[in-house]
């Protein structure tokens, strides 16, 4: 059993997609293990490096060391492995993550970034989304003239992220950021045809390679003695803080929720959690619950709506007006059997 076929059996094992995988694989997009991606991969495994980043949700990380989290012991312990038989194995001892140190990052972000009411585009988009420039530029959020990150490691790995909207990750340091395209993807095909590129290329968001999101958005802003009210995304985020009542809010990047997030969660006096009302959503409630042992709230979005960003999209109306009109006031504390009843009728 080699170190290779180790790392294969742990992505396994976290439920990632491995048909087309083996020992030998140095990089392969594939679809996210929480569901983002199974239209156009948006996941990079590389089996040989022992490494996975999915540029949707955020979720990274060493493959085993993710299996360890999970689920508390090694994968040479759930093979049954005697360590002796595994060449250039993973058998020192296993030391827990310290998450009071900020994740290191191997990017550098550069770039021409200008306010967002600067540019008619970015400006229609945020406005159309229903949120404020004051939202806008309080959450950071700018208009990318021309922007790019590089893989510190590797110069010649570059994302570009011009003419998108750009939401910086802060914890300290600059750990992240998100890329936001506000064009749409059929715009994207079109020009694809006229510049001769790969139309499947389409990503609404973008990441860095080498960034974290393993934070919580603007985290040292937070208010540990208040209720904080959770999101899956940061667009949902902005929708959110249009009412004053949700000022002490963020959000986890995605319904992937990182151990070191649980782990800032944890020291929350209060959560409320504003998960999308599909199978990853209620699959990020059940991972939040049983960290912080059923001390978790739920908030309900709207009739119809999936998350809070369809408030304006499919209601067209705001957060304020639902939450006066109690469209957005039903906060209930779930039991475990009422999550997995509803992973199931989304699945």
């Amino acid at each position: 059993m080699t170190r290779e076929h180790l790392v294969l059996e742990a992505a396994k094992r976290l439920g990632y997609d491995c048909s087309k995988l083996d020992a030998n694989t140095e990089q392969k997009m594939i679809a996210c293990r929480h569901g983002h991606g199974k239209r156009t991969p948006c996941c990079s495994i590389s089996i040989t490096k022992n490494l996975v980043k999915c540029f949707s949700c955020g979720e990274s990380g060493k493959l085993t060391s993710m299996f360890f989290e999970q689920f508390g012991h090694s994968i040479s312990r759930e093979l049954n492995l005697n360590p002796s038989f595994i060449n250039n194995p993973f058998t020192q001892k296993y030391e827990p993550p310290d998450f009071e140190q900020i994740p290191e990052i191997n990017f550098t972000f550069s770039g021409t970034l200008i306010p967002i009411n600067h540019h008619k585009p970015a400006a229609d988009y945020i406005i159309k989304r229903g949120v404020s420039f004051d939202i806008a530029n309080d959450m950071g959020i700018k208009y990318a003239v021309r922007a790019r990150s590089v893989l510190n490691t590797d110069k010649k790995d570059i994302t570009y992220f011009t003419d998108r909207i750009i939401i910086p990750i802060y914890e300290k340091k600059l750990m992240s950021v998100e890329g936001r395209d506000i064009h749409g993807e059929e715009i994207f095909k079109q020009k694809a045809k006229e510049l001769n590129f790969d139309p499947n290329n389409y990503r609404k968001c973008l990441y860095p390679k080498g960034a974290s999101t393993s934070t919580l958005f603007q985290l040292s802003k937070l208010n540990q003695n208040e209720t904080l009210y959770l999101t899956e995304g940061l667009m949902d985020l902005a929708v959110l803080r249009t009412d004053k009542t949700f000022k002490n809010s963020s959000t986890i990047f995605g319904a992937s929720v990182a151990q070191r997030q649980l782990y800032l969660l944890s020291k929350f006096k209060d959560v409320v959690y504003i998960n999308n009302n599909d199978e990853a959503g209620w699959r990020s409630v059940l991972k939040i619950f049983k960290y912080r042992e059923g001390d978790l709230r739920i908030l309900v979005p709207p009739t119809k709506c999936v998350d809070i960003g369809d408030i304006v999209t499919e209601l067209n109306s705001t957060v304020i007006e639902c939450v006066n009109r109690k469209w957005l006031s039903r906060i209930y504390k779930p039991t475990e059997k009422h999550i997995l009843e509803k992973i199931a009728e989304h699945s």
